[in-house]
């Protein structure tokens, strides 16, 4: 069983390109299984793995690193129950030093798995040409730190969502990335397009690739950077009256999206699972969001809509929690509109730590 432990940046589509490289492998007959990661307990990721009906187990409440025995009993549940070829285990986006604290853990503990082990690290084009031109990221300076140690870490970098630039901003990525960075592999990558993703699968294949030597982290900067990050989470139950279960939705969450930029906060990421019948979808929100999101929505054939929504954002927690509770209340206030919301936590991370609490 191969290891591929893909991390990066919030929003940089690790999960797209994962599902894509899983659907590529699967369908040269191979058996596929994903571990997913993140702070909170009700994750958009695993439900949307899921629906495409991969095998998917968690590591939830807690980074990968910070959590890695749960993190190897489900590598080792997921070998039991699915024998699977290669395993996919996609960390938290706010999280760094995974070589150190995971990968060769993994790889000393089970010498066993020693074929085509990796460590991709995805980065979001059009934030990465921001970094590269010189440009201000809209982040605080210690979640820039953050983004350039997970940069730093990576022998296989993936530039993911090249379709969002220009061709001009595109000539000039290809030309920059690898003088910036020479020592890494780097691959310009649309995860939309399965073409484009199994030119990532075919490094996969080719043989092991990871850093030949770990990152020196500052865990008091990033600490600060990781508690400048609220983590929300909800579940969310709606009966609409027929056929205005999407205008309801949308109208929702324009509420949310048009509340943060109000306050000028920067996401990380805003993912909704959505769920109405036999209708499944997976909405997520970049930085840079515009308007061209509702197309995204498909209509709902029930009047039960179920959605888990997921977000991190550069916001104190409460003000957060309050700017999602009034949109989930103004939609209530609509006529035949009754909404039940469980699950509901909002907080920032606890202070990161190394395997065993180190």
């Amino acid at each position: 069983m191969d290891y591929h432990v893909v991390g990066g940046f919030l929003g940089s589509g690790k999960t797209t390109a994962i599902i894509a490289a899983a659907k590529h492998f699967i369908a040269d007959g191979k058996k596929v299984g994903i571990v997913t990661n993140d702070k909170g307990k009700y994750l958009v990721d695993t439900a949307f793995y899921r629906s495409e009906d991969l095998p998917t187990l968690e590591v939830a409440g807690g980074c990968f690193r910070c959590n890695y025995d749960e993190l190897e009993a489900q590598l080792e549940q997921m070998e039991q129950d699915e024998h699977p070829d290669m395993v996919f285990a996609e960390s938290v986006g706010s999280c760094a030093d995974l070589m150190a604290t995971v990968v060769q853990p993994l790889l000393e503990m089970h010498p066993e798995h020693g074929g085509n082990n990796t460590f991709t690290v995805f980065v979001d084009a059009e934030l990465l040409f921001i970094r590269l031109t010189g440009e201000e990221l809209p982040f605080s300076e210690k979640i820039n730190y953050l983004f350039d140690k997970q940069i730093e870490e990576a022998a296989l970098l993936i530039i993911n969502k090249i379709d969002l630039l220009t061709d001009e901003e595109r000539d000039r990525i290809e030309q920059m990335a690898p003088q910036t960075y020479p020592d890494k592999t780097i691959l310009l990558q649309n995860s939309l397009d399965p073409g484009s993703v199994a030119g990532w699968a075919r490094v996969l294949e080719g043989g092991s690739l990871l850093p030949e030597k770990t990152i020196d982290l500052d865990y008091d900067v990033y600490s600060e950077g990781e508690k400048e990050l609220a983590w929300l989470e909800k579940e969310v139950r709606m009966d609409v009256p027929a056929g205005q279960g999407r205008e309801v939705f949308v109208s929702l969450v324009e509420q949310i999206v048009d509340g943060l930029k109000d306050k000028n906060a920067s996401i990380g990421h805003l993912k909704f699972y959505i769920r109405s019948g036999e209708v499944e979808s997976k909405l997520s929100f970049p930085l840079f969001a515009d308007g061209l999101w509702k197309d995204d929505v498909p209509e709902f054939p029930q009047s039960e809509v179920y959605f888990i929504l997921n977000a991190r954002v550069e916001l104190p927690a409460k003000e957060l929690h309050l700017l999602v509770r009034k949109a989930l209340a103004d939609a209530e206030e609509l006529e035949d509109v009754h909404l039940e919301a469980s699950g509901v936590r909002f907080f920032h991370p606890d202070i990161p730590v190394r395997r065993g609490g180190v």
